[in-house]
This record gives structure tokens, sequence and C-alpha cells, in this order.
């Protein structure tokens, strides 16, 4: 079943026990979506339903939408965890909720291998450890943005990491290099100066 670009709502009981539906896509132009809501029970008992596509635009999902939907075994939200955490989902959903998958994740905490340097007189630049706790790939899931790429004076510095892909939103880290200690030799002694 495909749903047309321009449909905003989905009432109750539209494809209520409906068996002849096993898939529901909701068509877009250019990724861009209208539905805002799926009524109550509007594919309800629909016994030949596997999979279905909800574009992050849906605000609400009414209840029991998929109740009795026993075969459904795919259920993608065109959106991250973040975002389907603010849709109102009714009650008597467990068939799509037990299923759901999130095509997007959303990028967060980008951990450094190290974030204090002492100045050296060389670029000083740690490596990107992970991102949203795992081990993401520079030009496919993300695109990093360095503050200064040639990195030796002491100062503070800033990595941005923007999402690509599968992975959406930005997130900064921050790393410093500190000023080396001032030594100054006297008499074949070496003294610190603070």
């Amino acid at each position: 079943l495909l749903i047309p670009r321009g449909v905003q709502f989905i009432g109750d009981y539209a494809f209520y026990h409906t068996d002849c539906i096993s898939a529901v896509t909701i068509e877009s132009s250019n990724d861009e979506y209208k539905l805002e809501r799926i009524g109550n029970y509007a594919f309800a008992n629909c016994g030949e339903l596997t999979s279905v596509e909800i574009p992050a635009t849906v605000k609400t999902i009414g209840e029991g939408t998929f109740t009795y939907c026993d075969q459904l075994q795919s259920a993608v939200y065109l959106g991250t965890k973040e975002q389907w955490s603010k849709v109102s989902v009714g009650a008597d959903n467990e068939e799509l909720t037990k299923v759901l998958s999130y095509k997007y994740s959303q990028i967060n905490n980008v951990v450094l291998s190290q974030t204090k340097y002492t100045y050296n007189g060389k670029v000083q630049k740690p490596e990107i450890t992970t991102i949203s706790g795992k081990q993401l790939k520079e030009g496919t899931d993300y695109d990093a943005t360095w503050t200064n790429i040639s990195s030796k004076n002491a100062g503070s510095y800033a990595v941005t990491v923007t999402g690509k892909g599968a992975y959406v939103g930005t997130c900064t880290a921050n790393y410093t290099i500190n000023k080396a200690p001032n030594t100054l030799n006297v008499k074949g002694n070496t003294v610190k100066i603070a």
C-alpha cells in the first residue's frame, strides 16, 4: 500500500481488517513528508501486514492502530530515537513498538583520544575515538571540522562532528594545548620559572 505524498491524516479504521496489505509506505517528495497523524485502529487486524514505514513528520499514532497485526516484522521510523520519544502513541500498539527501528541515529558524545596536551612546538591533534558510543567512519558516517588543523600553539581547540548517511545532528568536543613550563639553565642548574 502506497499512501500518496499529500496525505496528512490517515483516518480511524481506514484500513481495518484489510488482509491484502503486506507493506505500508508513505510517498514523499524529495524526502519531504506531510503525514502527521495515523488514526485509531487504522491498520488493526491487517493479518498480512509485515512491514511499515512511519515518517518523522508523524506526531500521533492512535489507539490500537497496529493491534492484531501479528505478522508485522519490520517497522521503520524515518527519524531518530529522540524524535520518536516525542510522538504520542496510543494504547495497544505493542505489535508496532516491539519491532520498531530507527532510520537515523542522533550524533552525540564525541570522545577524543586525548583532551590535554603540553606545548612542544609540533602539531598536536587527538583522534576521534567514538561517537554516540560507536566507532564510526569519517566520510561515511560523519564529517569532522577542526577549529585549527595545525593546532600547535597553546590554547583551546575544538572539533565539530556532523552526521551523514544514517547519522544526523552535530556535536562538538574540545581539547587544549597547555603552555610548556619555562626553564632556565643557570651555571649548570635547571630552574623552573613559574
